[in-house]
């Protein structure tokens, strides 16, 4: 009788101990911290090329890409810009921009669990011919 009982406990600490790592083993899987703040490297009259940091921490995950978000001067609202698929270096150049246009960018990274808070944005940026001044 006790052998039965004993066998019994520790069936049941070891589904215990097995559902407590299976747990914390999901649980470590989050959101990646922000990306680092974007700067512009390379300004054209159409263009802006921007760099960015990698998150400190990928949340467990491989970060599988980021998102590149635009928002003009005179305006709050935030678009993305990065296109259909997510850009996966730590740099991108934004096409189609209006000469003269001021704008910041921000950067989410993107991994298995979801999507980070945007990073600080970017300085505002004049976007003009470099070698019309």
């Amino acid at each position: 009788m006790k052998k039965k009982g004993f066998r019994s406990l520790l069936f049941i600490c070891l589904g215990l101990i097995a559902t407590i790592v299976f747990t914390s083993a999901v649980m470590m899987v989050s959101p990646p911290d922000p990306p680092g703040r974007p700067q512009a490297v390379d300004v054209q009259r159409d263009r802006c090329k921007i760099k960015y940091a990698a998150p400190r921490y990928d949340g467990g995950s491989s970060i599988t890409g980021y998102i590149i978000e635009r928002k003009y001067k005179s305006s709050d609202n935030w678009y993305k810009v990065s296109g259909k698929d997510n850009p996966t270096d730590l740099e991108y150049t934004i096409d189609g921009l209006v000469e003269g246009s001021e704008m910041q960018f921000r950067v989410r990274a993107v991994n298995a669990e979801g999507l980070s808070d945007p990073s600080k944005p970017s300085d505002m940026i004049m976007i003009e011919d470099p070698f019309v001044k």
